[in-house]
């Protein structure tokens, strides 16, 4: 066990809490900055006990694992590299792991059940185990959330820069294209921030660490994430669940220390090796790439088309006032304006698609000005001259996936 950090106080009851196997953490929400500092550490260095095999700490690595490759892109399952946990294995609906780690966690399934053929008993004690209760969802329920998230965004942004009339964009839009010219202009003025790319909200906690494919949760036995006292009376210090991470261990699947009824396909075990090869040739068989791409691109038009939808039911109609005149009457002047109420035109999916298909090159050209604003502010030099490389790009016969990707790594990484 490691020595106390400097710096971290002693809590007065620490002889109740530390053990031969290592020290109970107190942590749980709730508590203030330096208590729950205290209280992480803690978990850190004892948190689990000595004699357990060394478990994942994905906090460390910003619960970026399976988020990210080894290129530090930002990546997402390919649906067809998954397989949906089938319902002996689950009491879920749509759950979905990586083909490999499925793979695995059915190797140990077998394993127990082979083992425990003659003592049926005993098979109990492994059963919350056996049962996944969390692992990925479905693509495109991914992206609903998205979209859901990036619209009400640019909504919210929307009403407090626009629809209230003390600020300085008025609400005149009688279009789509009107509309998308606004937000762009909110974007470039820091009011709409880099959260509404697609690459982003994968890299947020929002988006749930188990959507990767590569880790699933079993039965939490009424222990919560914040609940560290729990974790350790309810699973580190019982023979069963020390049984547990043993099997999973040997077929490759190695616990989530700060959530132990989690399990991560471990890419270091010789199983994974022997399987998938190396780790830089299974992101790629296995992931796509989302930043810079042109789902992220068509999602984030998706998600203002969405927003625009919503501005269409509540305001349907904006008033327009026309420059305000003097009327001169008899005996003294008046100052005189003309306002008129104006319906909104529609845009359906259709006009979407025609946007983003036959006028692709306009659509990529705006997308450009934003992310130029989102990564380096609006104003840059080298941004006009890349506008022109783009320009001749465009002239290229190139497909669109490789424009935006070109477009998205140029603007992205500008020194």
């Amino acid at each position: 066990m490691e020595k106390i950090k400097k710096g971290f106080s002693v809590p007065d009851n620490i002889e109740t809490r530390i053990t031969s196997e290592g020290i109970i953490s107190h942590g749980i929400n709730g508590l203030n900055l330096k208590e729950a500092a205290r209280e992480r550490y803690f978990y850190i260095i004892g948190g689990t006990p000595d004699n357990l095999p060394e478990g994942f700490d994905l906090f460390d690595g910003k619960l970026s694992y399976g988020k990210l490759n080894t290129k530090n892109q930002v990546i997402l399952p390919k649906f067809e590299q998954m397989a949906k946990v089938e319902s002996q294995y689950t009491d879920e609906d749509d759950l979905y792991l990586n083909k490999i780690t499925y793979e695995f966690f059915k190797n140990v399934f077998e394993d127990i059940k082979l083992s425990m053929a003659f003592n049926k008993g005993d098979m109990a004690i492994f059963s919350s185990a056996l049962q996944i209760h969390k692992a990925a969802e479905a693509p495109e329920e991914i992206y609903e959330k998205y979209r859901l998230k990036t619209s009400e965004m640019i909504q919210e942004a929307f009403t407090l820069e626009v629809m209230d009339p003390s600020t300085n964009i008025k609400d005149d839009i009688k279009n789509f294209h009107e509309y998308l010219d606004v937000i762009t202009r909110l974007i470039r003025s820091k009011k709409i921030p880099k959260d509404v790319l697609f690459s982003e909200y994968v890299l947020n906690p929002e988006n749930l660490i188990t959507n990767s494919g590569l880790m699933f949760e079993v039965d939490n036995n009424g222990v919560e994430y914040d609940e560290n006292e729990k974790k350790w009376m309810t699973f580190f210090t019982t023979s069963t669940y020390s049984q547990v991470i043993a099997r999973f261990l040997m077929k490759g699947l190695r616990y989530d220390r700060n959530v132990p009824w989690r399990f991560v396909l471990d890419m270091n075990h010789k199983n994974f090796k022997n399987l998938a090869g190396g780790k830089e040739a299974f992101f790629e068989e296995n992931f796509d790439v989302v930043e810079g791409s042109l789902v992220e691109m068509e999602l984030f038009y998706d998600s203002v088309h969405m927003a625009y939808q919503s501005l269409l039911e509540e305001y349907p109609v904006y008033t327009k006032t026309k420059q305000s005149f003097w009327c001169n009457n008899p005996g003294f002047n008046s100052k005189k304006s003309v306002s008129k109420m104006y319906v909104r035109r529609p845009f359906d999916y259709v006009n979407l698609r025609d946007l983003l298909d036959d006028k692709f090159n306009i659509t990529l050209k705006k997308y450009a000005i934003m992310l130029n604003s989102l990564f380096n502010g609006d104003k840059n030099k080298k941004f006009i001259l890349f506008l022109k490389d783009l320009a001749r790009q465009l002239k290229k016969d190139l497909d669109k996936e490789t424009l935006i990707s070109y477009t998205f790594d140029k603007i992205k990484n500008f020194k």
